[in-house]
């Protein structure tokens, strides 16, 4: 059973989510081979890397607005 139906929507859709091309290679061979649980574990490993670089982006955006909030109660910064 084909969950998307040709191999070229499958491929955009791996770079689209930020798959590098070993990955994507990885994914196509597991996945046309019939291993359908090893596949998913290459993408539940690559969601969870991606949820990790979400949060140390909304860290990074936490300090900073921090910093803006600081700013802004000294008088050194208004909202525009």
């Amino acid at each position: 059973m084909d969950i998307i139906n040709n191999q070229q929507d499958l491929i955009l859709n791996l770079r689209d989510s930020g798959c590098d091309q070993n990955t994507i290679e990885t994914y196509l061979r597991l996945y046309n081979g019939g291993n359908l649980k090893e596949s998913t574990v290459l993408l539940k490993k690559w969601r969870q890397t991606l949820l990790e670089n979400l949060h140390t982006c909304q860290h990074q955006l936490d300090c900073l607005d921090y910093m803006l909030r600081i700013y802004q109660k000294e008088g050194l910064y208004h909202e525009e």
